[in-house]
């Protein structure tokens, strides 16, 4: 009889640490921060906004080289330029650029939960359909060479020519996803009126 509790009492406790285990916050929510020189380029129609931060040493011709771009698609036109130090702060669902304590954007993915007071309330908001990040190879280049594969890499509406295809990571109904490339990667978080699509080589978009 002793032993019968004994092995139900160490299943309980197994289910115990096991449950809180899996409560754990996952190790992709905890924010990726970067200081460095920042540009921030948007397209003509203002609808895409790249974000590229070269923190190496520049090329011997004088040129940063990007360690970490962000694609933001835009609910509305959004016409954005900087050139500058900063840091840039990406965590689930936002992004944000300091440019100082009182000066900076936040840029949250519309009608996503996003961590209270992880931004100076007076940044400008511009909350965002769709927020990607990318790294590695891919983007290890000028700052004009990677704003115009970004601006460029954008599928159109749905409907329209240009629409993505296939997705080798996330698909309709999916609202996130990520992909490794082998040496790159991006992942992409998107509102409730897209979907996240993720493909090789380092293309995430909503």
């Amino acid at each position: 009889m002793r032993s019968r509790v004994a092995v139900g009492v160490m299943a309980l406790l197994l289910l115990v640490v096991v449950r809180l285990g899996l409560s754990r916050p996952p190790q992709a929510d905890l924010p990726v921060m970067q200081t460095g020189w920042v540009r921030i380029s948007s397209s003509e129609d203002g609808l895409t906004t790249v974000i590229t931060v070269a923190g190496r040493q520049p090329t011997p011709d004088g040129v940063d080289v990007i360690d970490r771009a962000y694609r933001l698609q835009h609910l509305q036109p959004e016409p954005l330029t900087y050139e500058g130090p900063a840091s840039v702060t990406h965590r689930a669902n936002q992004l944000v650029v300091a440019v100082d304590p009182a000066h900076g954007w936040r840029f949250p993915v519309e009608g996503k939960p996003v961590i209270a007071g992880s931004a100076p309330t007076q940044y400008l908001e511009i909350p965002v359909r769709g927020l990607s990040q990318h790294w590695g190879a891919a983007i290890h280049r000028p700052h004009d060479e990677v704003v115009a594969t970004l601006l460029t890499g954008v599928c159109a509406a749905a409907g329209a020519a240009g629409t993505c295809e296939s997705c080798s990571m996330g698909g309709p109904g999916e609202s996130s996803c990520g992909i490794d490339c082998g040496g790159t990667g991006c992942s992409a978080e998107c509102n409730g009126g897209s979907y996240a699509c993720c493909n090789c080589p380092g293309n995430c978009q909503c």
